[in-house]
């Protein structure tokens, strides 16, 4: 028996790849999805995300977006001697040598993204969920876009290409959000899923089809001899089992540290609101660069996510932030009305190098992580699942899993 211990996006990936190669698994989950990251996250599948947030201006930057109230970072104050060991390793990787590896990394981990997700999905119902369009960034003009020259270029050495449309051809492409920008980027081979939340529950209903196993409930302990791990505990009932993966989102820290593992990890809270039946959508996935948010067109509502909050896990959301994402919307896209409004708030677990662990935990045979993938947990799970699932069958992964290996922390 494997237990996978947590049902995101990832620990479902992984869980039906298992299914699939025949194992014996146990999914292990609070079956609380609708706080999670896989399902408040933006639902882009856009493999143009593969540049980190530690880029080599953002040491410069950071005193600028700190003090700007109308900044996408924001950090809570009182909580910062509690994250400044994670935050000074996180800025110490802001150097052109280590940024370019780590966009390296991302980019294997995600360019294939939709590709994946069709795998995956093929012949249930959460296909139909996924969309392939084109992804567009708009720019107030084209001095803007200059401004982000780190971004297009290693975007570039990394052989992403895609189409420039100014003036008059933004109206033409997006007429309804023209009025914000005169220079847009267009890219294809991009997409979205149209319901991150219905996608997963379909998801989970295959693998429960597939044969596989879901219990709701909290992991407590895990049990290990030597380097051996050989029972789980929930609501202490021990579950015996041959291997265990663990996926759990910002929760995968707690059971990490119990097999004695400390991989540093800080949530980068995020935050969507999303319009209920609004009066317009965009035609795919939309980065309004001057604003910080992306707009993705979902089942009767649009979804708006932005912000980075740097804040203890257990802190309370932060009310003036969906107030500061409204107010520019309703600024810059006057025209645009909707009849009510969903709020949430969610973790991105995400490491100090902008990099997930994806492979065998030190110290263990039978122990297997996959946890940490901050921004772009949605994207790559069903890579992830691939990956630890050809670890587990002694196949070959298809990438270089060395950036990812726990054992550089």
């Amino acid at each position: 028996m494997i237990a996978v211990i947590g049902g995101g996006m990832v620990g479902v990936a992984t869980s039906i790849r298992l299914r699939q190669d025949g194992q014996d698994v146990i999914l292990i989950d609070p079956m609380q999805s609708v706080r999670a990251a896989s399902y408040g996250n933006a639902g882009g599948l856009t493999p143009s995300s593969l540049v980190p947030l530690n880029v080599p201006s953002l040491i410069k930057r950071l005193p600028r977006l700190l003090l700007d109230r109308q900044s996408p970072l924001f950090i809570r104050w009182r909580h910062l001697p509690r994250m400044m060991p994670w935050l000074l390793r996180f800025l110490s990787h802001a150097t052109p040598a280590k940024a370019a590896a780590m966009s390296n990394a991302l980019h294997a981990l995600i360019s294939q993204c939709v590709d994946e997700h069709q795998a995956l999905a093929a012949g249930t119902p959460a296909a139909q969920l996924i969309s392939e369009r084109e992804f567009t960034v708009l720019y107030a003009n084209k001095r803007a876009y200059q401004s982000e020259q780190y971004l297009w270029k290693e975007r570039a050495r990394l052989g992403l290409r895609w189409q420039i449309i100014e003036g008059d051809g933004v109206n033409r492409l997006e007429p309804e959000l023209a009025s914000c920008a005169r220079y847009a980027v267009r890219m294809g081979e991009h997409g979205f899923i149209a319901d991150p939340g219905q996608y997963l529950e379909a998801l989970l209903s295959h693998f429960q089809a597939l044969g596989g196993k879901l219990l709701a409930g909290s992991v407590d302990h895990i049990l290990t001899e030597g380097r051996a791990a050989h029972a789980v505990r929930v609501a202490r009932e021990e579950i015996a089992v041959d291997k265990v993966v663990i996926t759990a989102g910002i929760g995968s820290g707690k059971l990490a540290r119990m097999l004695g593992l400390n991989i540093p990890m800080q949530s980068q809270r995020g935050y969507h609101v999303e319009l209920v039946e609004p009066s317009f959508m965009p035609k795919g996935v939309v980065n309004l660069s001057a604003l910080g948010i992306f707009m993705t067109p979902m089942v009767g509502r649009l979804r708006c996510t932005s912000v980075v909050e740097l804040a203890a896990c257990r802190a309370p959301e932060d009310k003036r932030i969906y107030r500061m994402m409204l107010d520019k919307i309703t600024r810059t896209l006057p025209q645009l009305r909707w009849q009510a409004v969903n709020y949430w708030m969610g973790h991105r677990p995400s490491l100090p190098d902008s990099l997930p662990v994806i492979g065998q935990a030190p110290g263990f045979d039978n122990v297997y992580l996959g946890y940490g993938h901050g921004h772009v947990g949605m994207m790559s799970g069903p890579r992830t699942g691939r990956l630890l699932a050809d670890l587990i069958a002694g196949r070959t992964p298809n990438i270089d899993l060395a950036p990812f290996d726990a054992g550089r922390f």
